[in-house]
């Protein structure tokens, strides 16, 4: 399984990723402005709305954004999308977030868990 969360995801789109999760700024940087906030401000509608554009350029299976405190949008190949919910910390206990949420996702998914399952989880 590879997964991916650069901050550049562009390069790896030839290694055809497993999974990919890109931050909203991330995700915005990578489609320009393809990826802009909807009508309502709303993150995850601005992110659903490029579903094929990010599957395309990160060449991944699944990918992941990750909205903060929003939680995360996480698209998939074979159609199905997923809205999942977060519990915000304070400030000073955020370091790290991204990275913990991929670990999370990843040894999930390795663990066999449904992809709603492993989103959960993260």
């Amino acid at each position: 399984m590879l997964v991916v969360d650069a901050h550049d995801l562009g390069p790896w789109a030839c290694l055809a990723p497993d999974l990919v999760t890109p931050s909203y700024a991330e995700a915005r940087r990578l489609l320009s402005s393809e990826l802009t906030d909807a009508a309502d401000g709303s993150r995850a509608a601005a992110v659903v709305s490029c579903r094929t554009a990010l599957l395309e350029r990160t060449n991944a299976r699944v990918v992941a954004v990750t909205l903060d405190v929003d939680g995360a949008v996480v698209l998939a190949r074979d159609g199905s999308s997923l809205r999942t919910r977060a519990a915000p910390v304070p400030h000073s206990r955020a370091t790290g977030a991204g990275d913990v949420y991929t670990a999370a996702f990843t040894l999930a998914l390795a663990a066999g868990a449904p992809l709603v399952d492993a989103a959960d989880v993260a």
